[in-house]
């Protein structure tokens, strides 16, 4: 599957962390957080399931529809690689949204006029 963004993170070091149920649910908590991701999270999962056999005309893992348009997925059947590769992505998703705000904030001071 062609998606750079999952073929970098596949082939840089991902953590070897063991998931728990309180693993799980930081995960989920960082998912539910990061609205803005929920395209890339989704298309991560995608490429993850294809790759490893899944037929790409069928929901990965599961997936089902929610009333409120929300994709949720039962996070116990991913693997453990799969939630290290969305670990990674969210951590590098988080310090990009840290970095852009204190970019604006810096950009916003530069932009007041001095008395």
């Amino acid at each position: 599957m062609d998606f750079p963004l999952y073929t970098s993170l596949m082939n840089s070091e991902l953590p070897e962390q063991i998931f728990t149920d309180k693993l799980d649910k930081k995960l989920i908590k960082k998912i539910k957080r990061n609205r803005d991701s929920h395209e890339y999270v989704y298309a991560l999962i995608k490429c993850y399931f294809i790759e490893h056999g899944g037929d790409a005309l069928v929901p990965p893992f599961e997936a089902s529809l929610e009333t409120n348009q929300q994709i949720e997925f039962d996070i116990d059947l991913f693997p453990d690689q799969l939630k290290n590769l969305l670990l990674k992505f969210l951590k590098i998703h988080e310090k990009k949204n840290r970095e852009d705000k204190e970019f604006q904030s810096f950009a916003s001071k530069e932009e007041e006029p001095t008395k």
